[in-house]
């Protein structure tokens, strides 16, 4: 993939940043770079390799899941203080 001027335009609206001319003239080679050696470490042959996620067994921290067991709306909502109407609030999304 070939970075230009309009994949980094894309990339900063997606990220949501507002990039000076400085910052986008020294962003572009720098992405241009970070791609470069993702295209080395996918070169590298793994077959036969087992993927690890995680080199540390991670326990499950969280709350046992109880078949049957479900959250009311006004359960649900109680947990959280970003709601309204009756609904969960969030961030708009970009266009």
């Amino acid at each position: 993939m070939n970075v230009d001027d309009k994949v980094l335009v894309r990339v900063a609206e997606v990220s949501r940043l507002s990039l000076t001319k400085e910052e986008f003239d020294s962003f572009l080679p720098e992405l241009t770079d970070v791609l470069a050696n993702f295209r080395k470490i996918h070169e590298v042959d793994t077959t036969g390799i087992k993927p690890s996620v995680h080199p540390i067994k991670i326990d499950n921290a969280l709350r046992e899941d109880v078949p049957g067991k479900t959250l009311s709306v006004n359960e649900a909502l109680s947990l959280t203080k970003h709601k309204k109407n009756n609904y969960f609030k969030c961030p708009k999304t970009v266009k």
